[in-house]
């Protein structure tokens, strides 16, 4: 965990704002909503990500970021009330998360808990794909390693019966939070065809034990990354990304949906687009 006790609070100790939960993000508004104090929470997977981030990361960055499978459900909750207890903070001024794909208890538990909180406190809530998340952190650790702008990545995240939740881009385009194809296939089939059309793509998987486990070939698997916990000013920017951008979805709680890619009856009610930020 990162704990900076140079923290700013308002006169009356509060970070938050009083609202509707309505942001007013126009053009003028995007700078100021990268100055506030956002909470940013990612469960949908493998890992527990929460934090508070403010401005600059150096401003206020006080998180907790590890691989916690199945520990979401009891942790979550309890990790944002001691980080606000760490930092000060009453209640943060807006609230981003991921929304999916992953597991289906992990999506539930973010989309559930930044819908309650941001109900509870009345303020904005913003989403982005999870596979957005972990390509950006990606294509971030690459471009500091010297990739780049059109070297492509990709990322492959455990899905259970033997099929990975997958997406491509290029280190720039997943640095702007442009849209992405995800996909629900098996690694040999995803990987079969992104080595054919990009042979120097750079992949990256969160478990690399199991997702070589359901590999029937052995498709360049040496050279596979293992993606790095999610870190909350990387959620904060992409969503900002996606404000600047026009993105208007999801601003109240009430509009904020999971994003499930595999269809049954208790996912079939979300009908989500593939194609998503």
């Amino acid at each position: 965990m990162i704990i900076d006790d140079d923290i700013h609070e308002n006169p009356d100790g509060r970070s938050g704002r009083s609202g509707d939960g309505s942001d007013g993000a126009g053009v003028a508004g995007v700078a100021s909503f990268a100055e506030r104090v956002c909470l940013a929470i990612e469960a949908t997977n493998r890992w527990l990500m929460a934090g508070f981030v403010a401005g600059e990361s150096d401003r206020l960055d006080c998180q907790i970021r590890e691989e916690a499978p199945r520990e979401s459900f009891r942790r979550l909750l309890p990790e944002i009330q001691r980080l606000r207890d760490i930092a000060g903070i009453e209640r943060p001024e807006w609230i981003a998360t991921t929304r999916g794909p992953g597991s289906f208890t992990g999506t539930r538990i973010s989309v559930g808990a930044a819908r309650n909180l941001a109900q509870l406190w009345s303020i904005p809530v913003r989403s982005v794909s999870s596979i957005a998340l972990y390509l950006y952190a990606c294509a971030r650790e690459a471009q500091a390693a010297g990739a780049q702008a059109d070297q492509e990545i990709a990322v492959m995240i455990d899905g259970k019966q033997e099929r990975v939740f997958a997406a491509h881009s290029t280190v720039q385009a997943a640095l702007a939070g442009q849209a992405i194809a995800i996909v629900d296939r098996k690694p040999d089939e995803f990987l079969t065809r992104l080595y054919e059309s990009h042979p120097g793509v750079f992949v990256y998987a969160d478990d690399l034990d199991s997702i070589q486990s359901y590999s029937r070939e052995s498709t360049a698997i040496e050279t596979w990354r293992l993606i790095e916990p999610p870190r909350a000013v990387d959620l904060r920017d992409l969503c900002l990304n996606a404000i600047n951008a026009g993105d208007v979805r999801q601003s109240n709680w009430s509009e904020l949906v999971p994003e499930y890619l595999r269809m049954d009856p208790a996912t079939s009610k979300f009908n989500k687009s593939k194609e998503t930020l």
